[in-house]
């Protein structure tokens, strides 16, 4: 019962008078994971190694997966095998060393 209030209290977020808030710091000790999406756990793994190639693993909903890199996140999206030609259902990009990384997921 504890934990659940704890959870409730990091999660209220303040009204500001600005159309940008700032949010505050958690100061309670309680750990947050993220879920992350399959295409941007891809993402973050080619940037990782600053390789652009396709991750086993599979494509959890879809049914083929595109990869694409350059120096914007626009275009490394764009430049995804498959881009504009199917559906996309899932998209994940990340930057290293000046470059762009994405992994798209399709329908």
């Amino acid at each position: 019962m504890q934990i659940l209030i704890l959870l409730l209290a990091v999660v209220v977020v303040p009204k500001c008078a600005s159309e940008v808030c700032k949010v505050p710091p958690v100061t309670v000790g309680v750990v947050q994971s993220v879920k992350v999406s399959l295409a941007q756990s891809k993402a973050n793994r080619m940037a990782k190694y600053k390789v652009m190639r396709h991750w086993g693993g599979g494509f959890g909903k879809g049914r083929s997966e595109g990869v694409g890199k350059s120096n914007t996140r626009e275009r490394a999206i764009r430049n995804c095998c498959y881009w504009g030609c199917r559906t996309p259902i899932d998209i994940g990009a990340a930057s290293s060393g000046g470059r762009w990384y994405a992994c798209v997921i399709y329908k």
